[in-house]
């Protein structure tokens, strides 16, 4: 069983402030999941792509926890949210797998798609989340991303999801802040 969290909004061009992701207040939604298991079986059916990013802090939110306390990480997550509001489409889904990990659902987006959209917020994140926790001591923010699509193969989510986490450990196992899809890992 997967448990996701929700943060209750679609991405809209206007989700740029701090609503879009407050990890101190996500709360498992079963309705959320509910929705994301429709969504899947959806595309599936009527045989449209479906892409998925996982992704996650490259240390940065516990370090600056450790060394700045709670708040200090609720600004960093609060400048990701930025990036995120600017960087996602109407229609993705964003959503957190718990600890630092989170997901966005890409309906309607190819592998192609997905790793464009992965690396535009990836260099979003890096170069602009920072300036907004300048006062913190120098935090460089980067994140890592392992992206999957909906095929033939992984005809459920637990699979796709699982692909998608193998490539954003491959991202971080291999200099991290990077974006990598699972179909182009080396093979053994």
């Amino acid at each position: 069983m997967i448990r996701l969290n929700w943060f209750g909004a679609r991405a809209t061009p206007e989700a740029t402030d701090t609503t879009a992701i407050d990890a101190a207040a996500a709360s498992a939604s079963a309705a959320a999941a509910a929705r994301l298991a429709d969504l899947h079986s959806q595309m599936a059916a009527i045989d449209k792509v479906l892409a998925v990013i996982e992704f996650d802090p490259d240390g940065t939110i516990k370090h600056v926890n450790d060394r700045f306390g709670h708040a200090g990480g609720d600004e960093v997550l609060k400048a990701v949210a930025k990036a995120l509001g600017r960087g996602l489409r109407t229609g993705d889904l964003l959503g957190r797998f718990g600890g630092e990990e989170f997901c966005i659902l890409l309906p309607d987006a190819t592998l192609e798609q997905a790793l464009a959209i992965g690396e535009r917020l990836r260099a979003d994140i890096e170069c602009n989340a920072g300036s907004a926790v300048r006062h913190l001591a120098e935090t460089r923010i980067t994140m890592s991303f392992g992206v999957e699509q909906l095929s033939g193969d992984v005809p459920q989510f637990a699979p796709l999801s699982n692909r998608a986490d193998q490539a954003l450990y491959h991202s971080k196992q291999n200099g991290r802040n990077r974006v990598t899809a699972w179909g182009h890992m080396p093979v053994g």
